[in-house]
């Protein structure tokens, strides 16, 4: 961009592009992440969770992870991948649809070998 500054003109500096992408991932929670521990983990552009978010898999303990998702998780990470593990599936008998149905949070629900592009 170009300014005027008096009679004389100056380019003005911009900042360069990040080309970097910061992914963090977490896997084995176990109903443990709180708000609190949210707080302390670093940054980054994408989160990952790859499984056993929830101790016992029980429907109430999916919906808490939700609402962190949905919450504090959003507004510091813009793209939220979550994959099932064996405890999130313990009282859904196997059913990834009802997991990707209650977790709105997540911007991408992966099943076992998909892949998905985050832009």
């Amino acid at each position: 961009r170009i300014s005027m500054m008096g009679a004389a003109m100056k380019k003005k500096a911009e900042a360069p592009k990040r080309t970097t992408v910061r992914i963090l991932h977490i896997s084995d929670t176990h109903s443990l992440l709180t708000e609190e521990v949210i707080r302390k983990l670093p940054a980054a552009d994408i989160l990952i969770h790859t499984g056993d978010f929830t101790e016992s898999g029980n429907l109430k303990e999916v919906q808490e992870f939700n609402k962190l998702l949905s919450g504090p998780l959003k507004a510091k990470y813009p793209h939220r991948v979550v994959v099932a593990g064996n405890h999130d599936l313990y009282h859904v008998g196997n059913n990834y649809k009802v997991l990707k149905d209650t977790l709105t949070g997540a911007t991408h629900f992966l099943v076992h070998e998909q892949m998905v592009r985050v832009r």
